[in-house]
């Protein structure tokens, strides 16, 4: 049977839950909307009805707001929140086992970004590969910790604009990290929107690419398979559906029709993406691996509202 593993929201304080059979029979869950960025989970035997105390294993405290999501490795479960309006961001570890909390590490940034009661400080959820955990911040950066919360990098970008704030996800792939960088940033002129692939070890720019205009989004890339071996980096924001090249970051191709508030991550299945916009947006079915402006050749269905 196929399931969603369970989110986190918090606001005041953060409460983790732990399901019985936490981290769905050793699946992991290392990211947004898990391991192929689609919320599914190919695990069995989930329990499917939860209360106060059914089916529950542990229940943690943690402080801090946030309402990104849990990710899971092994024995490891990693969330983040924020503190003092956002001049604190962190990183918490904690044992899948028992909820204990192994440990917390803390970066500070004195100028947060703008956001609201829906998204807060703390809407990205991090990323890992089993050594590392990375997790973004907006203003206060991105930030990579060892599996014992050492840390390897952090990384800061500039001042984000946006009145809803701050919530697009990292993405590892392979040895780097890929982050979606959009913003309002014709109002402020700091820095227009862009995609960036950092070292995972180091924190290095491998590539840069702008995203001029307004690209207004708080969706998180996918990497879907497209012929010969090749693969596409997704990006669904506004106004456009956009592929580029995850090892170079080269535009690709785009599909136009998307709404000026994009939130939904695109997916994948069957060779086919998905993609929604926001409130009153469309909805429409791609195929990858198309050139240029692919409304007329890719483009299988568009459902508008």
């Amino acid at each position: 049977m196929a399931a969603t593993l369970p989110s986190l929201h918090a606001t005041v304080s953060l409460s983790v839950v732990g399901l019985c059979c936490p981290s769905a029979d050793g699946e992991n869950w290392p990211r947004w909307r898990g391991p192929d960025g689609n919320a599914v989970s190919t695990a069995d035997r989930l329990p499917v009805r939860w209360s106060a105390t059914e089916n529950v294993r542990w229940k943690s405290r943690l402080n801090g707001e946030g309402c990104s999501s849990p990710v899971v490795w092994g024995e490891r479960i990693f969330v983040t929140s924020a503190f003092d309006e956002g001049t604190r961001r962190a990183v918490h570890c904690l044992d899948a086992s028992s909820g204990r909390t192994l440990w917390t590490r803390e970066i500070r940034d004195e100028n947060p970004e703008l956001t609201s009661a829906l998204t807060g400080h703390a809407a990205s959820t991090p990323a890992t590969d089993g050594g590392r955990i990375v997790a973004l911040f907006g203003n206060a950066g991105a930030v990579c910790y060892g599996i014992d919360g050492s840390l390897a990098w952090h990384r800061s970008f500039g001042e984000f604009e946006s009145e809803l704030g701050f919530a697009s996800s990292p993405v590892i792939d392979g040895d780097r990290v890929i982050l979606l960088c959009d913003h309002d940033g014709d109002r402020i002129k700091t820095f227009d929107s862009f995609l960036v692939a950092l070292d995972l070890g180091t924190g290095n720019v491998a590539w840069k690419t702008e995203r001029r205009g307004l690209y207004r989004s708080w969706s998180t890339p996918i990497i879907v398979p497209v012929a010969d071996g090749r693969r596409e980096l997704v990006v669904n924001a506004q106004d456009e559906l956009r592929g580029y090249d995850p090892e170079t970051g080269r535009h690709l191709w785009s599909v136009g029709g998307m709404t000026g508030w994009v939130t939904p991550s695109p997916v994948f299945g069957n060779g086919v993406l998905y993609a929604c916009s926001g409130r009153d947006g469309p909805t429409m079915a791609v195929r990858p691996g198309g050139r240029g402006d692919v409304g007329g050749s890719h483009l299988l269905w568009r459902l508008t509202r």
